[in-house]
C-alpha cells in the first residue's frame, strides 16, 4: 500500500495539515542542504514496475495567491526496481507541499503526497487496474451539451489513515474530457475505491463545480469509480455588470480586479471568478451560476492593496445579467504589523498575521515581508488582531493576541511586536550497528511543533515550543524517533537546555488485538490509535497517523514501530460505533516486543442528539455544533452546523451521559454547552460571549492574596473536614474531566499525610457542576481521601470568586484562613508553607 499522511483537512485543497516546523535543513559544509524524496513504483502484488512515469507537482502557500501557485516541478523514469527519486532545496520562504504521480500505460494512475515541511521522504505507490467514471452533460431542459469541458478537479482514494488525496492542476491535467454530441465523458484510468467531483465549462454557460465543503475530512465525494450514468447539468450562464469608481470623487478608477465569491467556491485550485475595469471604470463577468455572489477586491499577492472596498452581495439569474452595480472604493486606512525576533531585533519575514473586523468573523491574512512589516488596507472602524504565525518561531505572546486597532481614513496605524525563536535539537539517528538511518521521523513530545525526518546521513534539526506546556511544573520531555521500514523506534530525555541529542532506534514494541461489538463479533472498519503516555502527558504518535491501525478480518488489528518500555492509551473507533479510551498498556508486559491485549469492545451508536442553539433566545445559523464524551463514557466525537432555524442533529451516538457544545466566532466568539443523554431531543443550548470584554481578552478575577478563603460549607465536602481552627489549608481546584487535573489532583492526595504534619490540612474542590454520582465514582476508583467537594450555584460566579484562573490551581491559606499564595506549582508548595508561617498571624 502507499504510505499516507493520517489526516486530510478540505481547506480549500484536499491536503494534509501542513505541519508547523522548520524548512532548515543545515549542516556543516554543505551551501545548500537538500531534502530528498526517493522511492519505488509496485503492482497491486508489490512487485517493481520498471519505466513508470513519475511526476513532482510542488504547491506554495503563499499569502495573497488564490489559487496557491502550483508547479510541474520535475520528471523521473523508474528504474528496473521501480526505483524514483527527486530532490529539492531544504529552504524555502513558503511552506510547500508535492504531489507525486506515477503513471503506466494499461494501468490506473497512483500518487503520493510529499510534506516536503518534514524534510526527506520515502515512499511507495501502487498501480491497480483502471477503472471507469463516465456520464453525461445535459442542459436546463434535458438536452445533451455537446463541446463542454468536464474535469476533475479532486479526487479521494481508501479511507482512514489510507486515505490520499489528488487536486489541483496534476488532477485536471490527467483528467480533462470533452463531452461528444450526445453530451457523453468517460475517464478510464481512475483507481478503484475512489471518488471525485467534476468542474463543467463551455462558453456561454455557468462554470459548475459539483464539489461542497465536506462536513468531516472523512466523508467521500459524490461520484465514485464504475458510475457510468452519472448526468451533471450546465445551466446558461449569469454575468455581473458593472462601475468601480472612487468613493470620494466619483470618478472611475480603470485596472481595479474586483472578484466574486460563492458558496461554491471551495477548492482554492479552482479560479474565481474574476473581472478589471477598463478606462471608464466598468467591469463584467460571466460563466456565473445563479447564485448569491460576494463581490470584492483581488488581493495583491505582494505588499498591501491600492484599494479598499466594503464586500458587496449581488445576486444572479441564470441566462440574465445583473447590472448597475457600483463598486466604491476606498482608501481606507493602512495598517502596518512590524515583526521582529525578540534578541536580535532581526526582522522575521512570512509572519503571518491574522486580523478580523469587530462584529464579523471573517479574517484576513497579512504577511510580513523582508523587512519584518505585513502590510494591509483596511476599511475604517476597529479590528483584532488575533495571532501571528511563523514556522520556527514562538506564537504564544500573550499581548498579541487580540489586541485592538482603530483603523482610521487616510492613516497609517503601525504596531510592533518581537517574536521569540524557537530552540533547536540537532542530531543523527543511527540504528544498533551504528547505521545512519534515512526517513527516520522525530519530534519532542509533548511540546513539539511537528516531526521531521532525518536526511540521508540521518542527520535531523527540529524545532520545539518550552512554552506550549503551560502548568507551572516542567514534565519529562522526550525526543521521540520512529523508523517505519525497518520497525524501530526509540525515545532519549532532553531539557530545555539540549541543543544536541543523538538518538539510536531500536527494534519497536508491536501490539495487536482484536475489536469486537456487544455481540462479540469482530469489527472489520474500526481504527485503533496508540499515543505515548508518561506521568504527566500523553502524545499521538507521528508516524502513520498517529500510530492507526485499521482492524482487518475479525476485527485483528496490528500497530507497529511504538519505543519500547514506554506506557500507552489505546483509543478505538468505528463507524457506527462509540470510542473506547479506556485501555492502558505497559510494554513492558512485552514478550518479544510483542504483546496481544485482546478484545477491544464498542459499544453501538445508534442514537441521535437534537435540539436549537440560540443566543440571548433568539436562534442562531451557523453555528458549529459538537459532542464529546464525559469523563468515562465511550460517547464518539460528532460534529454538525446548525441550520436556518438555528437547529442541528447530531446523528450516532450512543447510549449514556454526553457533552454538545455549540460555538459561533465573532466578536466577540460565543459559546456553550449542556450535558444530556444520548438520544435526547429539543435540546436548548444558550452561547454566550467568551469575553466580557470588547477585545476578547478573558476577565481575570481579582487575586485573593491578603484576603479571607471564601466559605466551605456550601461545597458539600465529602468527607467532612475534621476541625480546621488554627490549622493552615491547601484548596486544590481541579477538573476531573480534564486529565492534567485529575493527574495533579492524585499527587495532592498522596501528600495528604505529610502535609497534616505539618499542620496543614487539605481539600479538593471539582470547579464545574457535574453528576456527583460520577465524582463519586471517581474518588472510589482513585482511592482519593481528602475531603472533596464541588463547587455550587453559577458557574462562573463560583469560579471568580475563588480567583480561579485555571485549572489545576492550589490556594494556600495562613492559619487564621487568609490566602497567603494562589496558582502555584506543588514544585514551590513547601516555600510558600513557609513563607506563610512567618506572615503576621501565620
Amino acid at each position: 500500500m502507499c504510505r499516507n499522511w493520517p489526516e486530510m483537512l478540505f481547506t480549500g485543497l484536499i491536503i494534509v495539515t501542513l505541519t508547523r516546523m522548520s524548512h532548515s535543513q543545515r549542516s556543516g559544509g554543505e551551501q545548500t542542504p537538500q531534502i530528498m524524496c526517493s522511492g519505488t513504483v509496485v503492482d497491486a502484488q508489490g512487485r517493481p514496475i520498471s519505466a513508470a512515469q513519475v511526476t513532482l507537482y510542488v504547491i506554495k502557500h503563499a499569502a495573497g495567491s488564490a489559487p496557491h501557485p502550483m508547479t510541474r516541478s520535475d520528471v523521473s523514469i523508474t528504474t528496473a526496481d521501480g526505483a524514483f527519486s527527486f530532490s529539492a532545496s531544504a529552504n524555502s520562504d513558503s511552506r510547500r507541499y508535492g504531489y507525486i504521480v506515477a503513471e503506466k500505460r494499461g494501468m490506473a494512475f497512483g500518487f503520493a503526497n510529499w510534506l516536503m515541511s518534514q524534510g526527506s521522504e520515502n515512499l511507495e505507490i501502487e498501480l491497480g487496474q483502471p477503472k471507469e467514471l463516465a456520464g453525461t452533460v445535459v442542459d436546463e431542459n434535458d438536452n445533451p451539451v455537446s463541446g463542454a469541458e468536464v474535469s476533475i478537479p479532486v479526487l479521494v482514494t481508501g479511507t482512514s489513515r489510507h486515505r490520499r488525496g489528488l487536486s489541483g492542476p496534476p488532477a485536471m491535467e490527467m483528467f480533462t474530457s470533452t463531452t461528444d454530441r450526445t453530451g457523453r465523458f468517460r475517464f478510464t484510468r481512475i483507481p478503484a475505491d475512489t471518488t471525485a467531483e467534476f468542474v463543467l465549462k463551455k462558453a456561454g454557460r455557468a462554470t459548475v463545480n459539483t464539489y461542497s465543503r465536506p462536513r468531516s475530512p472523512d466523508q467521500k465525494l459524490k461520484y465514485a469509480t464504475g458510475q457510468s450514468g452519472i448526468k451533471l447539468t450546465l445551466p446558461p450562464e449569469a454575468r455581473i455588470a458593472g462601475t468601480i469608481v472612487d468613493g470620494s470623487s466619483g470618478n472611475p478608477v480603470p485596472g481595479v480586479k474586483v472578484v466574486a465569491k460563492s458558496s461554491q467556491d471551495n477548492i482554492s485550485s479552482i479560479p474565481t471568478p474574476v473581472a478589471a475595469s477598463d478606462d471608464d471604470g466598468k467591469f463584467s463577468m460571466g460563466a456565473l451560476i445563479a447564485e448569491t455572489y460576494v463581490l470584492g477586491l483581488a488581493q495583491p499577492s505582494e505588499g498591501p492593496a491600492d484599494w479598499i472596498a466594503l464586500p458587496l452581495k449581488v445576486t444572479t439569474e441564470a441566462g440574465k445579467t445583473k447590472s448597475g452595480i457600483k463598486i466604491e472604493l476606498s482608501k481606507g486606512g493602512l495598517l502596518e504589523a512590524v515583526v521582529t525576533e525578540t534578541v536580535s531585533r532581526e526582522p522575521v519575514e512570512n509572519a503571518r498575521i491574522r486580523i478580523r473586523r469587530q462584529g464579523t468573523d471573517k479574517n484576513i491574512i497579512a504577511v510580513s515581508d523582508k523587512n519584518g512589516i505585513a502590510g494591509v488596507r483596511l476599511m475604517p472602524g476597529e479590528y483584532q488582531i488575533r495571532n501571528i504565525r511563523k514556522d520556527g518561531y514562538s506564537d504564544h505572546s500573550s499581548q498579541w493576541q487580540y489586541e485592538i486597532v482603530t483603523m482610521e481614513e487616510g492613516r497609517t496605524t503601525r504596531v510592533e511586536r518581537h517574536y521569540t525563536k524557537l530552540p533547536r535539537i540537532a542530531g543523527v539517528v543511527r540504528d544498533e550497528k551504528g547505521n545512519p538511518v534515512q526517513g527516520a521521523k522525530l519530534r519532542v513530545c509533548p511540546m513539539g511543533t511537528g516531526s521531521i525526518s532525518s536526511d540521508a546521513r540521518g542527520r535531523f534539526q527540529l524545532n520545539w515550543d518550552p512554552k506550549r506546556w503551560h502548568r507551572s511544573e516542567t514534565p519529562v520531555m522526550l525526543l521521540l524517533g520512529q523508523y517505519e521500514q525497518g520497525n524501530l523506534a526509540a525515545t532519549v530525555e532532553v531539557n530545555k537546555d539540549t541543543q544536541t541529542q543523538d538518538i539510536i532506534l531500536r527494534p519497536a514494541l508491536t501490539l495487536t488485538g482484536r475489536v469486537i461489538g456487544p455481540d462479540g463479533k469482530g469489527i472489520t472498519n474500526a481504527e485503533t490509535t496508540a499515543s505515548l503516555r508518561e506521568s504527566r502527558w500523553r502524545q499521538w504518535s507521528p508516524l502513520i497517523g498517529r500510530s492507526q491501525s485499521i482492524a482487518q478480518e475479525e476485527g485483528r488489528f496490528e500497530i507497529r514501530t511504538l519505543p519500547t518500555g514506554s506506557s500507552y492509551t489505546l483509543t478505538t473507533r468505528a463507524e457506527g460505533y462509540g470510542e473506547n479510551r479506556r485501555r492502558e498498556i505497559n510494554a513492558n508486559d512485552a514478550v518479544n516486543n510483542k504483546l496481544d491485549i485482546g478484545d477491544v469492545t464498542l459499544t453501538v451508536a445508534n442514537l441521535s442528539v437534537s435540539g436549537v442553539v440560540l443566543s440571548g433566545g433568539k436562534p442562531v445559523v451557523g453555528a458549529s455544533v459538537s459532542s464529546s464524551p464525559i469523563y468515562g463514557s465511550d460517547q464518539p466525537r460528532r460534529k454538525t452546523q446548525t441550520d436556518a432555524q438555528g437547529k442541528f442533529l447530531l446523528d450516532g451516538v450512543c447510549a449514556g451521559k454526553i457533552q454538545v457544545s455549540g460555538y459561533k466566532s465573532g466578536t466577540p466568539d460565543l459559546y456553550g454547552w449542556v450535558r444530556t443523554e444520548g438520544g435526547a431531543s429539543d435540546l436548548k443550548i444558550e452561547i454566550w460571549a467568551m469575553s466580557p470584554s470588547a477585545n476578547s481578552v478573558p476577565k481575570q478575577p481579582p487575586s485573593l492574596v491578603s484576603k479571607p478563603l471564601p466559605e466551605l460549607k456550601d461545597l458539600k465536602l465529602n468527607p467532612p473536614p475534621a476541625d480546621l481552627t488554627g490549622k493552615m489549608l491547601l484548596v486544590c481546584l481541579f477538573d476531573m474531566e480534564q486529565r492534567p487535573s485529575r493527574h495533579f489532583l492524585r499527587q495532592v492526595n498522596t501528600m495528604a499525610e505529610k502535609l497534616a504534619s505539618q499542620n496543614v490540612a487539605v481539600v479538593a474542590v471539582q470547579a464545574s457542576k457535574l453528576d456527583e454520582e460520577s465524582l463519586i465514582e471517581w474518588r472510589k476508583a482513585h482511592s482519593v481521601s481528602i475531603p472533596l467537594g464541588m463547587i455550587q450555584g453559577a458557574q462562573e460566579k463560583s469560579r471568580a470568586a475563588w480567583g480561579l484562573r485555571s485549572l489545576p490551581w492550589l490556594i494556600l491559606t495562613d492559619s487564621e484562613h487568609r490566602v497567603s499564595a494562589e496558582g502555584f506549582g506543588l514544585n514551590e508548595l513547601d516555600e510558600k508553607i513557609k513563607t506563610a508561617r512567618h506572615r503576621p498571624g501565620g
